[in-house]
């Protein structure tokens, strides 16, 4: 077990292995499949990585769009008038990750 510490630690200084760029590419891969902030940092907690290389890039982006855009591609653009039809939007928005105040905006926002 000490040769494999070794060889980690040699590929980590030569930079073949970078768990800021695995972070990186988790978080770019996770947006693409619609994944919230939430589901992203539970998905790097699985794979052991820790939230704090990536939680500038978290921060810097816009999760009303991201969840906006996701609404659409479900649900369409209109602005949900039924309570059992906008919970369950809530509730798919909830389950990708996105916090509840997001998801408020997200699914009361205009096309612009």
């Amino acid at each position: 077990i000490e040769e494999v510490n070794q060889l980690v630690e040699e590929l980590s200084e030569q930079n073949y292995q970078s768990d800021q760029r695995v972070a990186e590419q988790m978080l770019a891969s996770q947006i693409r499949k619609g994944k919230g902030p939430k589901r992203i940092q539970q998905a790097l907690k699985t794979k052991q990585i820790e939230n704090d290389l990536i939680a500038d890039e978290i921060h810097e982006i816009d999760w009303v769009e991201q969840a906006y855009q996701l609404k659409v591609k479900k649900f369409g653009e209109e602005i949900e008038k039924d309570p059992k039809l906008k919970a369950k939007q809530i509730r798919f928005l909830q389950y990708r990750g996105s916090d509840l105040d997001v998801i408020l905006k997200a699914i009361q926002r205009k096309l612009d």
